[in-house]
Parts: C-alpha cells; structure tokens; sequence
C-alpha cells in the first residue's frame, strides 16, 4: 500500500513538473496575449490592452496594467492597476475551479449616462446583426460550464465616478474595498458573502446645485447574484452609514441596463439627531434641531433612474423626539404608517403623543413639493386642555393663559392650505368645562362647535365669575366670505365683573399705555376703512344687567353687518324705572367713519344715567328724563368729531336737581346764596342743536323760589356762552339784591328778575350780571314811576261798575320810552 501511494505521488510530481515545463515554453505571455485579447475585445465590443501577463501552476494568473476603452478608444472606461487569478491544480481534472484568490489592486470604473439616457456600458457584449444571426443557438441546460468556488475575493483600493448628464441623479466620486467570497449554486447563479466599504467622496447636484462630501458605508452582505440577468436576491445587508445602522433585504433587477429595487429597509433605533446630520447633506435644515429615538421600516419599490417611479411604504417610531424650529419646542411619540409615491405621502394611521397630548391622524398629502393639497383627518379623544396648552404653546404665544377642564375633536381636511378659500373641513369639538384663566380674567366654556365644509355651528355657554351667557349661532363660508349670524343671551349680568375681569394688568381706567415714542414724532390719522368680505347679523338678550348700581332689563340689540356697515336697527331696554329705545348705523367703509344716532328715552332717573355712566359728575343731577334725540357724525379724531357732530334733541325733566356744578357754584357766590348750590326744579324743558362743534342751548327751569331760562352757546370743547334770565322769589330776592335797588328788579308779586352772562368754561363758568339788560330793567322802573305820579295813577277811581276803563296815554308812552332806551 504504501509503495502504491509513493508511486501515485511521484507520477503527479512528475505530471507538475512537466506542465509547469510545458507553460514555461510553449504558453508564454505573448502568445496569450495574442489569443486573450483580440477574444475580449470581440467579446466586449472595445478595445483591451494589458500590459503584463503573467502564468504559473503555483501562483495562478496575474494581469497588470488591464484597460477596456470606451467606444472612442482612448477613455478608460475600466482599468486595474493589477488582476491574481490563483486556483488549484487538481480540481481541474473534474470540472472543479477552485480559486484560492481573486485580487483586484487599484481597478477604476467610469460610468457616464448621455443626454439620450444611455449608460456607457450598454453597448457591452452587443454584436452586429449579422454576427448574431451565425451564433449557434445557446446551451439550453442552462448553468454554468463548471463548478465554480471563490474562497476568496478582495478589490483594493477601486475609484469610481458617474457622470449624468441628464441631471437626473447626482454626479458620483467615490472609492470602494472589498472582501467575499462567491460559488456557483449548481444553477445559473452565483452566491456571495462578503462585506464592502465605501467611501462616497462627492455627490453633486444640479438642481439645487449642491456638493455633498463624505458619506462612509460599510455593508455585510449575504446574497444570490444571476449575471445572465442582473438579478441580485439580497438575503441579508447589514449597513452603516456614517455610523448610522440599517438592515436591507429584497431583490434587484436589469442593475447594467434599467435597474429596478424592491426592498425592505429597516432602521432599528437610531438618534435622530446622526440622521439628521447625515440626510442634512441632502436636506435643508435651517433653525431645525432634532433629538430621541426613531426606528423604521420601509419597503421601497422603482427605478432609482427615475425618481418619480418610486414608492415606498412603511412605518415610524418615535420615541422621546424633541423638534426645535425657530421659537417652536416639541416633543413626539408615536407610530406613522405611511407611503410614498413621487411627492405624494400617504398615512394610514398615525398615533402621536405632541406634547403630551395624544392625537390620531391619517389621509394624505398630494404634490408636497409643489402645491400641497390635504385630505386627512385628525381625532383627538377626550383630553385635558392643559394639555392642548403644553402642546400648541410652542406654535403660539400663550403668555398669561391658563386651561384647565377636558375637550376631544374629530377635525377632517381636504384643500390647498395656501388657498384657504379651497379648502373643506368637516368635524366636531367638545368643550368640557374648559376654563381658561387669563390675568385677570377667568371664565369657564361649556359646549361645542361642529362644522362641516360649508357651515359652522356654534354652541356655548359662557361663565365668568357670576355672568353666564349663550352663544349660538352659524357661520357659512368660513374660510372666505364668511356670513354669520350670532345670538347672545343672558339671564342675568354684572357688567361691572366682566369690565373689571377684562382689564389687563398694569393698565388703569381711563388710562391709555403710554407710547413708546416721543409725542412729538408720533403722527395721529383717521381710522382706515375696513374691506372686510364678511357679513353679520343677529340679537342680542339680556333678561337683567348690573352695572354701578344701575339695573337695566329686558335688553334687546339687533344687528347686521354688510358692505362694512354695522346697522343697529333695535336697541330697546329699561333702565332703572325709565325705557330707552334706540337704533344707529355706522359705516366703517369710510375714512375715519361715518355714524348716526336717533331715539328716545322716557321716565329715566337722570342721577342713576349720570352716576352709572359718567363717575365723575356722580350726585350732580337729579330729576326724570324723557328726550328725543337724532345726531351723525364722522371721524375718529377728537377736532374731527367735534366738527362733524350734528345733533338735535329736546328734553324734559321733571322733579329736577342740579348741584356742585359749576354754574351752580358760580351763581351761589355771585348773590351769596347758599341756596342756589343746588338749584332745585319741578319742570325743566328745552332742545339742543349741535352744529360746528358748538351746542346751542334754549331751556326753562321752574321751581317754587327761581325759574330761569339759560340759553346760548355751549362748545363741546368745554367753552361756555350763556345768558338768561334769573328769576327769585321774594324770599330770596332780598338776600339777593340790595335793597337800593332791588326796588328796580322785582315786579308787582316780589319776584326779582336778574339778567346774567356765564362766559367761561364748563368746570369754570365766570357768570355775572348783565349790565345792559339790567340798566334797561331800571330805567324802565323809573319810567314807570314817572307814569304813574303823571296820571295820578294811585289817586285815581276806578270806573263805574260795568263801565271799561278808557284807554290813555300811559301804555302809548311806555311804549314809546321802551323804544328810545
């Protein structure tokens, strides 16, 4: 036995030594040459050259300097700085090539693709007609002429680039190192393991025109490879982008001609913030900043070539993802399903935690990269409004606010967002004793508004502190040209906790914010006309209203708002013991506006008015007011308002008061009488135009001890013009007038008559007496008293009884002494 193997192994010794002397003379590097490349070139359709070949039984084959030119012969289209091909000896015997090493050292590729859109590897392999019709029909057993195994394959040190000159996809530089290893399946195909490292040095592209420089991919690859198709099955492709895990499995197909991919992509938890500084080379992120957790799975399916053929479908976990953009802060959980088809994006379902607050949402968005247009839905189950606050403080400014109670929402979409009169909604919200606290302000909602695309519906009650109220009402068209019709009513108010509860902090009554500018820069204007596409109308009810201790009732407002005009046509109500009854119109189409006013008040108690609405002139008159009153007007600005002001009004008080006014105070220190610090008065009757800013007044008041008849000019600046007649009663006339000439004031019952002037202002009046019309009041006593010593007036007897006192010459005389003074 032993000298059989001896012998065995010598012969195979013998049979090395002869081939190896075989090769070494009769197959020499020139004759391979010779035979290698005229076939490649027939076989490749281009022109090959290699430098130095090299062959040998111990070390296998090695090429250098291995070049295939492009069509033109002169561009490398592949070159290899070095090409070892080792394999062992005796497997060859049995249709077995076993290679030990596959190395490819500094080999370089160049891909373009013309503006016809043809890659520059197409033309590989492609024969001429003719040739093709002398092929002999191919081996139908399909597989490979022997079994192949590759122990090992490595490429060292590869460069490659694609060029595109459609501008289609980016322009690539990269370099790229590989180990695997590759063996016949018995089929057609090959299966390899392995793993490759590459480097993409630059992609750039043109539109926008961008460069994007060093992307690191390391993969770990299990896979099936036909090269008669181009068909690769990805079994398993672990990869690492910039430190970025992913797993791909799927299959590719015509990769030299039109490649298509069907894979699955899945990320397993990853920081967000390495993807996005990775997609950041692709993406515009400005003022975007990412933390937390996301893992996906997507399924990818088209032509890498074209774009727009892609799909994709997948989903998304989020997990603690904190977004910062601008002035924005949230925080995500949740899991999106979704797909993808060219710039359309698909959601089946998404389940996400913004803030806190737990929402669903699914529908689609078209043409994202275009004109976006919704159709999605979002529903929001029921839910703390704290919540809503934390989620919607980071989209809005909430300084202040504060929201307690729950609400849910079921909201749909459909439209253009930059078109908001496209777009349709249709839905629901809740309110569950929502409160909302703002400074000073605090009120609690209850209800709901449901819409649709064409109508709102709106149903609220309203409480804050004691006040409660009722909102319903619908709005039609709300994204353009809205037309409303609201209706308020309230059982009872206290309007005094609704205007205490509505002033912000740090302001006052009365007081305006005081600007920022310098009064002397600051420029003052009519208001603009407003041009709003919107119409309005409705009532207004309240059963009972509270306000400075005046009590009104039954309140009634209708109104209607169209072409910017606001038509009051009903304000009705009581007031205290009195009614009023009101409309006006104001007409905000204009500069500065234009408005009007009529109605009437009957029985209202002057001192609850005045003490309600005007503070400052609390308990200074007194007495019941019925009035008719019609006034319009333009402008916003004080000097404008004055101007325009035109007015005409009459009114009539009964059981009257006036004190610690200024007339008042002026005449009590003129005669020294205390008793004309309140004027008091059973009937006072008068009207009042207004024209060119001036109030021109014509009254009578009567009482038991003075009646007097002011009438004149009252500036709505403040300025005063008055003159009229005071009359006293005898009581008072003496303390008011000495007693020198009081016998020249006062008529036959005792009554003085004292003309005055009250020039000055309102909160100032100068009143006085007037100095002519009391010169005439004298001497027309004293004509009198000359008449009568003339005629013997006191000596004389009356006439017989039924007989008429003859006419004399007395009243002609007076007459005439009254036309000459």
């Amino acid at each position: 036995m032993k000298k059989f193997l001896v012998i065995t192994l010598s012969l195979v010794v013998v049979i090395i030594i002869a081939l190896t002397i075989f090769l070494k003379i009769y197959v020499t590097p020139e004759k391979i040459k010779e035979f290698l490349i005229p076939a490649a070139e027939e076989f490749l359709n281009r022109k090959v050259s290699i430098d130095e070949i090299g062959i040998s039984l111990m070390k296998g084959i090695s090429l250098k300097g291995f070049t295939i030119k492009e069509p033109d012969g002169k561009t490398d289209f592949i070159s290899c700085k070095e090409f070892v091909l080792k394999f062992k000896l005796i497997p060859l015997l049995s249709r077995k090539v076993i290679i030990d090493e596959l190395r490819l050292v500094s080999p370089a590729v160049r891909i373009e693709r013309t503006k016809s859109g043809k890659f520059n590897f197409q033309d590989i392999g492609q024969k001429k007609t003719a040739d093709l019709k002398e092929e002999k029909p191919a081996d139908e057993s399909g597989g490979l002429p022997v079994s192949l195994l590759v122990s090992n394959v490595s490429v060292k040190d590869a460069s490659f680039s694609l060029i595109d000159q459609t501008k289609e996809i980016p322009d690539v530089k990269g370099s790229l190192s590989v180990e695997m290893t590759m063996k016949s399946d018995g089929d057609a195909g090959l299966l390899s393991k392995g793993n490759i490292n590459l480097r993409l040095a630059e992609i750039a592209r043109s539109k926008p025109s961008k460069k994007i420089n060093d992307i690191d991919a390391l993969l770990e690859y299990d896979a099936k490879v036909n090269p008669e198709s181009g068909e690769i099955l990805i079994n398993k492709a672990d990869l690492k982008v910039n430190g970025i895990p992913a797993s791909i499995k799927g299959t590719t197909k015509d990769l030299m001609t039109s490649p298509y991919i069907d894979l699955t992509v899945s990320l397993p938890n990853v920081n967000i913030k390495d993807v996005q500084i990775l997609l950041a080379s692709f993406v515009n992120f400005d003022s975007l900043e990412l933390s937390g957790l996301v893992s996906t799975n997507l399924k990818v399916k088209g032509m890498p070539v074209n774009f727009k053929s892609v799909t994709t479908d997948g989903t998304l976990l989020l997990k603690n993802v904190d977004v910062k953009f601008n002035n924005i802060n949230t925080s995500l959980d949740g899991n999106l399903k979704f797909s993808t088809e060219s710039d359309n994006v698909s959601i089946s379902k998404a389940d996400l935690q913004i803030n806190g607050l737990t929402a669903t949402l699914k529908g689609k968005v078209q043409n994202l990269k275009t004109s976006p247009y919704l159709d999605i839905s979002l529903s929001l189950p029921k839910s703390k409004a704290s919540d809503l606050q934390k989620a919607v403080r980071s989209f809005a400014s909430l300084e202040g606010l504060s929201l307690t109670g729950g609400l849910s929402a079921d909201i749909k979409l459909k439209g253009k967002p930059e078109k908001l009169e496209s777009m349709k909604a249709n839905g629901n919200i809740k309110l569950d004793k929502v409160g909302v606290t703002y400074e000073d302000l605090k009120a609690l909602l209850n209800g709901g508004v449901k819409f649709t695309d064409k109508l709102l519906s709106i149903n609220l009650k309203s409480t804050i502190g004691r006040n409660t109220a009722e909102l319903k009402g619908t709005v039609s068209s709300y994204f353009k040209n809205q037309k409303i019709n609201i209706n308020l009513y309230s059982k009872k108010l206290f309007i005094d906790e609704l205007i205490h509860a509505g002033k912000l902090k740090g302001t006052s009554s009365g007081k305006q914010a005081k600007s920022s500018k310098p009064a002397s820069k600051r420029t003052a204007g009519e208001a603009k006309p407003l041009n709003l596409k919107m119409t309005a109308s409705g009532e207004i009810r309240v059963d009972s209203a509270v306000y400075n201790g005046l009590t009104m009732s039954s309140f009634l407002m209708t109104y209607q708002f169209k072409n910017n005009k606001l038509n009051i046509s009903k304000l009705t109500g009581k007031a205290g013991k009195g009614r009023f009854n009101l409309k006006s119109s104001l007409d905000l189409s204009k500069p500065g506006y234009k408005y009007n006013l009529s109605g009437n008040v009957d029985s209202l108690y002057a001192e609850e008015i005045i003490n309600a609405f005007f503070p400052k002139a609390k308990d200074t008159v007194f007495g019941i007011i019925k009035a008719d009153l019609k006034l319009n007007g333009a402008g916003t600005l004080t000097e404008n308002i004055r101007k325009n002001l035109v007015a005409d009004g009459n009114f009539d008080i009964q059981d009257g008061k006036v004190t610690n006014i200024g007339i008042a105070d002026s005449l009590s220190m003129l005669f020294n009488l205390s008793e004309l610090k309140t004027i008091k008065f059973h009937q006072a009757n008068g009207t009042v135009m207004i024209r060119n800013g001036i109030a021109k007044l014509n009254s009578v008041f009567r009482s038991d001890d003075l009646e007097m008849n002011p009438g004149g000019d009252i500036g709505l600046d403040g300025n005063l013009d008055l003159a009229f007649d005071l009359k006293l009663s005898p009581r008072l006339t003496g303390k008011a007038v000495s007693s020198s000439i009081s016998k020249y004031m006062t008529d036959q019952r005792g009554w003085g008559t004292i003309p005055l002037i009250c020039p000055g202002t309102m909160s100032k009046p100068s009143c006085g007496p007037g100095l002519v019309k009391t010169g005439k009041k004298v001497i027309e006593k004293e004509i009198d008293k000359v008449l009568d010593r003339l005629f013997n007036k006191d000596q004389k007897e009356p006439p017989p009884e039924g007989e008429e006192q003859k006419p004399g010459l007395e009243e002609p005389l007076k007459e005439l002494f009254k036309q000459l003074f």
